[in-house]
Protein backbone atom coordinates (compact mmCIF):
# COMPACT_ATOMS: atom_id res chain seq x y z
CA UNK A 1 0.00 0.00 0.00
CA UNK A 2 1.51 3.64 -0.73
CA UNK A 3 1.55 5.97 2.17
CA UNK A 4 1.22 9.68 1.80
CA UNK A 5 2.62 11.42 3.98
CA UNK A 6 2.07 15.28 3.88
CA UNK A 7 4.85 16.99 5.42
CA UNK A 8 4.49 20.31 6.72
CA UNK A 9 1.02 21.13 5.10
CA UNK A 10 -0.70 24.65 5.37
CA UNK A 11 -3.83 23.71 7.34
CA UNK A 12 -6.88 25.46 6.96
CA UNK A 13 -9.32 24.73 9.59
CA UNK A 14 -13.38 24.75 9.13
CA UNK A 15 -16.28 24.42 11.59
CA UNK A 16 -19.73 25.72 12.26
CA UNK A 17 -20.45 28.12 14.75
CA UNK A 18 -24.05 27.67 15.12
CA UNK A 19 -23.92 31.18 15.68
CA UNK A 20 -28.30 32.21 17.00
CA UNK A 21 -30.29 33.93 14.49
CA UNK A 22 -30.54 36.89 17.11
CA UNK A 23 -26.88 37.19 16.64
CA UNK A 24 -26.88 36.31 12.94
CA UNK A 25 -29.45 39.56 13.43
CA UNK A 26 -26.89 41.31 15.50
CA UNK A 27 -23.81 41.00 13.14
CA UNK A 28 -25.90 41.95 10.02
CA UNK A 29 -27.09 44.90 11.14
CA UNK A 30 -23.97 45.93 12.79
CA UNK A 31 -22.29 45.06 9.39
CA UNK A 32 -24.71 47.34 7.32
CA UNK A 33 -23.75 50.25 9.69
CA UNK A 34 -20.20 50.77 8.69
CA UNK A 35 -18.63 53.17 5.59
CA UNK A 36 -16.64 50.43 3.03
CA UNK A 37 -14.34 51.36 0.31
CA UNK A 38 -13.45 49.24 -2.29
CA UNK A 39 -10.51 46.58 -1.84
CA UNK A 40 -6.67 47.91 -2.78
CA UNK A 41 -8.73 51.23 -4.31
CA UNK A 42 -9.56 48.73 -6.90
CA UNK A 43 -12.79 50.24 -8.27
CA UNK A 44 -13.71 46.45 -9.34
CA UNK A 45 -12.58 44.50 -6.35
CA UNK A 46 -15.09 43.69 -3.15
CA UNK A 47 -15.84 46.25 -0.40
CA UNK A 48 -14.06 46.22 3.25
CA UNK A 49 -15.47 48.33 6.17
CA UNK A 50 -13.19 51.58 7.04
CA UNK A 51 -13.12 50.26 10.32
CA UNK A 52 -10.67 47.71 11.04
CA UNK A 53 -11.06 46.83 14.77
CA UNK A 54 -15.48 46.01 14.52
CA UNK A 55 -15.36 43.27 17.42
CA UNK A 56 -14.22 45.78 20.00
CA UNK A 57 -17.66 47.49 20.24
CA UNK A 58 -19.16 43.91 20.26
CA UNK A 59 -17.33 41.85 22.72
CA UNK A 60 -19.95 39.21 23.11
CA UNK A 61 -19.33 38.12 19.36
CA UNK A 62 -15.66 38.33 19.75
CA UNK A 63 -15.30 36.13 22.91
CA UNK A 64 -18.22 33.94 20.21
CA UNK A 65 -15.24 33.46 17.71
CA UNK A 66 -12.17 33.47 19.65
CA UNK A 67 -13.68 30.69 22.33
CA UNK A 68 -14.40 28.75 18.46
CA UNK A 69 -10.79 29.05 16.65
CA UNK A 70 -8.94 28.11 20.16
CA UNK A 71 -11.17 25.13 20.12
CA UNK A 72 -10.88 24.18 16.58
CA UNK A 73 -7.17 24.87 17.05
CA UNK A 74 -7.13 22.58 20.41
CA UNK A 75 -8.92 20.02 18.63
CA UNK A 76 -6.83 19.66 15.57
CA UNK A 77 -2.98 20.71 15.70
CA UNK A 78 -3.08 20.80 19.92
CA UNK A 79 -2.23 23.93 20.17
CA UNK A 80 -1.84 25.17 24.22
CA UNK A 81 -1.00 28.68 23.24
CA UNK A 82 -4.20 31.07 24.19
CA UNK A 83 -4.73 33.69 20.83
CA UNK A 84 -5.89 37.10 20.23
CA UNK A 85 -7.35 39.07 17.53
CA UNK A 86 -5.73 42.03 16.66
CA UNK A 87 -7.76 43.24 13.64
CA UNK A 88 -11.30 42.65 12.32
CA UNK A 89 -13.36 43.98 9.84
CA UNK A 90 -16.21 42.72 7.37
CA UNK A 91 -15.63 42.44 3.71
CA UNK A 92 -19.03 43.00 0.93
CA UNK A 93 -19.32 41.47 -2.03
CA UNK A 94 -21.76 42.58 -4.98
CA UNK A 95 -22.52 41.12 -7.70
CA UNK A 96 -19.18 40.29 -9.99
CA UNK A 97 -16.80 41.67 -7.24
CA UNK A 98 -14.24 39.74 -5.97
CA UNK A 99 -10.72 40.29 -4.67
CA UNK A 100 -6.46 40.04 -5.26
CA UNK A 101 -4.74 37.48 -3.87
CA UNK A 102 -3.30 38.30 -0.77
CA UNK A 103 -1.92 37.46 2.57
CA UNK A 104 -1.73 39.40 5.55
CA UNK A 105 1.28 40.60 7.70
CA UNK A 106 2.19 40.97 11.54
CA UNK A 107 -0.46 37.89 11.66
CA UNK A 108 -0.09 34.30 12.68
CA UNK A 109 -3.60 33.33 11.73
CA UNK A 110 -6.91 34.60 9.69
CA UNK A 111 -10.05 33.40 10.02
CA UNK A 112 -13.42 34.59 8.05
CA UNK A 113 -16.94 33.71 9.03
CA UNK A 114 -19.96 33.77 6.57
CA UNK A 115 -23.52 34.14 6.90
CA UNK A 116 -26.74 35.33 5.39
CA UNK A 117 -25.10 34.59 1.71
CA UNK A 118 -26.31 32.93 -1.59
CA UNK A 119 -25.36 29.27 -2.47
CA UNK A 120 -21.90 29.13 -5.10
CA UNK A 121 -19.54 31.72 -3.58
CA UNK A 122 -16.12 30.43 -2.64
CA UNK A 123 -12.82 31.76 -1.42
CA UNK A 124 -9.81 30.48 -2.69
CA UNK A 125 -6.04 29.59 -1.67
CA UNK A 126 -2.86 29.44 -3.99
CA UNK A 127 0.29 27.57 -3.37
CA UNK A 128 2.87 30.45 -3.86
CA UNK A 129 5.46 27.27 -3.17
CA UNK A 130 5.20 26.03 -6.94
CA UNK A 131 7.04 23.28 -8.47
CA UNK A 132 9.10 24.52 -10.87
CA UNK A 133 7.69 21.29 -13.21
CA UNK A 134 5.01 21.74 -15.08
CA UNK A 135 3.50 17.81 -15.07
CA UNK A 136 -0.02 16.88 -16.20
CA UNK A 137 -2.61 15.07 -13.88
CA UNK A 138 -5.49 13.03 -14.35
CA UNK A 139 -7.36 15.15 -11.70
CA UNK A 140 -6.60 18.05 -9.51
CA UNK A 141 -6.08 17.43 -5.84
CA UNK A 142 -4.25 18.73 -2.97
CA UNK A 143 -1.20 17.19 -3.55
CA UNK A 144 -0.94 18.13 -7.07
CA UNK A 145 -2.99 21.42 -7.32
CA UNK A 146 -1.29 25.16 -6.79
CA UNK A 147 -5.29 26.48 -6.16
CA UNK A 148 -7.72 25.19 -4.04
CA UNK A 149 -11.37 26.52 -3.63
CA UNK A 150 -13.92 26.40 -0.67
CA UNK A 151 -17.81 26.83 -0.80
CA UNK A 152 -18.29 30.04 1.63
CA UNK A 153 -20.84 28.48 3.34
CA UNK A 154 -23.55 30.27 5.58
CA UNK A 155 -22.33 29.74 9.25
CA UNK A 156 -19.11 28.36 8.18
CA UNK A 157 -15.86 29.70 9.98
CA UNK A 158 -12.49 29.20 8.28
CA UNK A 159 -9.08 29.66 10.51
CA UNK A 160 -6.06 29.32 8.08
CA UNK A 161 -2.34 30.51 8.41
CA UNK A 162 -2.27 34.63 7.85
CA UNK A 163 0.93 33.77 4.93
CA UNK A 164 -1.06 31.73 3.26
CA UNK A 165 -2.07 33.21 -0.28
CA UNK A 166 -5.82 33.45 -0.26
CA UNK A 167 -8.96 35.33 -2.33
CA UNK A 168 -12.37 36.49 -1.81
CA UNK A 169 -14.05 34.49 -5.37
CA UNK A 170 -15.87 36.15 -7.90
CA UNK A 171 -19.87 37.11 -6.52
CA UNK A 172 -21.77 35.64 -9.34
CA UNK A 173 -24.78 35.87 -7.57
CA UNK A 174 -27.43 38.81 -7.07
CA UNK A 175 -27.08 39.75 -3.45
CA UNK A 176 -24.44 40.94 -1.41
CA UNK A 177 -21.83 38.60 0.00
CA UNK A 178 -21.62 39.16 3.85
CA UNK A 179 -17.94 37.94 5.41
CA UNK A 180 -16.38 38.86 8.45
CA UNK A 181 -12.56 38.59 8.47
CA UNK A 182 -9.98 38.49 11.51
CA UNK A 183 -6.69 38.63 12.04
CA UNK A 184 -4.88 36.94 15.53
CA UNK A 185 -1.54 36.60 17.38
CA UNK A 186 -0.72 34.54 20.02
CA UNK A 187 -1.50 36.06 23.51
CA UNK A 188 0.45 35.63 27.15
CA UNK A 189 3.55 33.79 27.11
CA UNK A 190 4.94 31.15 25.05
CA UNK A 191 7.74 29.48 23.06
CA UNK A 192 10.80 27.62 25.12
CA UNK A 193 14.10 28.65 26.24
CA UNK A 194 15.98 31.61 24.45
CA UNK A 195 12.67 31.36 22.07
CA UNK A 196 10.39 32.13 24.46
CA UNK A 197 8.50 35.32 24.31
CA UNK A 198 5.13 37.29 25.90
CA UNK A 199 2.94 39.36 24.70
CA UNK A 200 0.24 41.07 26.82
CA UNK A 201 -3.23 40.54 25.96
CA UNK A 202 -5.19 43.34 23.93
CA UNK A 203 -7.32 45.12 25.42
Amino acid sequence: MINIIPLFPKTVLTDRVNLPVNKVNELQTYSDSFDYVHCNNNPKACLQSKELHVLNKKLNLKKIFLQKIETMLAATTEQQTSMQITTSWFIKARTNEESNYHTHANSMLSAVYYWNNEDNNKIYFENHNKSAWLVEHNKPNIYNTTEWWLEAENDLLVVFPSELSHKVGINQGTQIRNCLAMNLIPAGKFGLNDSSLELPKLK
